[in-house]
This record gives structure tokens, sequence and C-alpha cells, in this order.
């Protein structure tokens, strides 16, 4: 019997002991700390991103409020009273600064959700091909509404290709106000193939009210939705725009589907 169990052992030790048994351990050990790695890489990005996403919403909350009290002021009666021009400044300064810091937030946003990618390999898909819309709602000159309605072709994960149609009123401070309605084509491009990526975009075409020349410039941040197709994102947006002379500057959110 102390025979048998002496030969059991020495079996097993030499089991565990052989180049095959510890490549064994080596392995499991690997791949434990491996997933160590990869969720403290998770948790990093979350953390990166949730300053992102605090930084955004606050900007965006603060420039939601100021351009809301611009455009309160701006189209009471006129008056002398010195309240309401200092109203007006409150409301540019806020919208300004409310902007700045939405935007501050982009960086550790883009970074956070690309590190938490790293973190996750393998468990969503992008679909980034196929024909797309894409809306998008904005603030112009943080003191009017802007609505865009897009359509296109992803090429692949780059690069988009359509034509939309807009609706841009701007009020310039004045009591009158001017409405534009421009038709256009629209190029985008983003970088990068992690769910959260910098893109740039240009557009060209016709404002319809007067036949003038319609162009714009566009950067800012796409998020692509995780198992969507046809490369739906949502997108993040500054904007340059010119119409009849008029330069115009819009914040926009936007979502393609």
């Amino acid at each position: 019997m102390k025979k048998l169990i002496a030969a059991v052992l020495a079996l097993v030790t030499a089991l565990v002991l052989s180049p095959s048994g510890s490549a064994q351990i080596a392995i499991e050990l690997d791949e434990e700390q491996l997933m160590e790695q990869m969720i403290h890489v998770y948790n990093v990005g979350q953390s990166l991103e949730n300053i992102g996403k605090t930084f955004f919403y606050t900007g965006a909350g603060l420039a939601a409020a100021g351009a809301a009290l611009y455009l309160i002021e701006v189209n009471r009666p006129s008056t002398d009273d010195l309240s309401s021009g200092v109203a007006s400044m409150i409301g540019v300064v806020s919208g300004i600064s409310g902007a700045i810091v939405a935007f501050a937030g982009l960086p550790f946003y883009l970074i956070g959700g690309n590190t938490k990618d790293k973190g996750r390999p393998g468990e969503f898909y992008f679909g980034d091909v196929g024909w797309t819309g894409i809306a998008e709602l904005g603030i112009t000159n943080f003191s009017a509404f802007s609505a865009n309605a897009i359509g296109g072709y992803n090429f692949n994960h780059r690069f988009f290709a359509g034509a939309g149609i807009g609706f841009k009123g701007a009020y310039f401070g004045y009591s009158d106000s001017l409405s534009y309605y421009p038709l256009y084509a629209n190029l985008r491009y983003s970088f990068g193939k992690s769910q959260v990526v910098p893109y740039v975009a240009a557009s060209v075409g016709t404002e319809l009210s007067s036949c003038a020349l319609y162009t714009g410039l566009d950067v800012g941040a796409r998020k692509k939705v995780r198992n969507g197709n046809r490369g739906a994102s949502w997108w993040f947006t500054f904007g340059i725009e010119t119409i009849s002379g008029d330069t115009l500057m819009s914040l926009k959110v936007g979502r393609s589907f």
C-alpha cells in the first residue's frame, strides 16, 4: 500500500514538474495576468470617458442656458435699460464658455473610449458599410436653431459621401431675423477604426432662397454605435459655414442610422 501511494505521488510530481505541466501552469498564470491588465485598462478608459462626459454635459448645459438668455434679450422690445445689455452679454459669455468647456472634454472622451476598447477586444463590432441617414440639431451663432438631414453612403469605416438639406436661422442681435435653407453635397472622413474617433467634413452647395453659394467645414468627434449597422454613430460637431457673405458658427449633435 505504501509503495502504491509512493508511486502515485511520484507520478503526480512528475506530471506537475514536467515541461508540459509547467507550461500549462505558466499559461494559466499568463491568462490571469492578461485579464487583470485588461480590467485595469478598461477601468482607466472608463474614468477618462466619465471625465469627458462631465465636461461635455456641463458645457452643453451652460451653452444652452447662455443661448436661451441671449435669445430672450435680443427679441425683447428695444429699451435703454442697462440691465438688458448686461443680460445679453452674460448670455454670450455663458454660451461661448460653455462651448469651450464642452469641447475641452472631447479629448478625454476620445482617449477614454479608445482605451476601453483595448480592455475588451472582441465583444462588439461596427457595421461601417452601407446607405445611411444623418439627422443633426444645433445652435447657430449662439442665437438660433439649426437642423440638417443628410443621406448618403459609407464606403468603409473612414469615408462617407452624401447630400443634405438644412435650415439655419441667424439673428445677429437684430430684431429682424434671417433664415437660410442650404442644399449641399457632404463629404466626411473619420480617422481610425476605434469606437470614438475624430472626423472632418466639408460641404458645398447653394442656398435655396437666394441661390447664393453655400460652403461648410466641420470638425468634431464620432462615436460609433456598438453592434450597429451602416455606420450608425453619434456625431459631435463644431462647424463654420458661409452663406451670402455671412459667416455662421454652429455647435451640432447628430445621429446616423
